[in-house]
């Protein structure tokens, strides 16, 4: 996810919603993209039953297949869970 934070596509002039992020499966993390300007931290505890990612992407001419395709990537795969996932070395918050 922080990769996918870091190369933004220009057509995306803002974000806004809330995500569920690896290593941080207790807190609802926050999501706002104004132009260069990303913002994501912790929102509170989740309430176990609603923990999704629920994003609102703003702009012209976007790809949606590509945004979707991009941000499939970012998940964390079956097998992946439960290794190196640690918020205390990972970048978020980010301000």
């Amino acid at each position: 996810m922080n990769a996918w934070l870091d190369d933004w596509d220009g057509n995306i002039a803002r974000t806004k919603g809330v995500c569920w992020i690896a290593g941080w499966d207790g807190d609802a993390m926050g999501l706002n993209q104004a132009g260069p300007s990303i913002r994501c931290g912790s929102l509170g505890e989740w309430n176990p039953d609603e923990r999704m990612t629920r994003l609102v992407l703003i702009g012209t001419d976007i790809d949606e297949n590509r945004v979707s395709d991009t941000l499939d990537r970012c998940l964390v795969r079956a097998d992946e869970e439960g290794t190196s996932w640690n918020p205390e070395r990972g970048p978020f918050p980010r301000r």
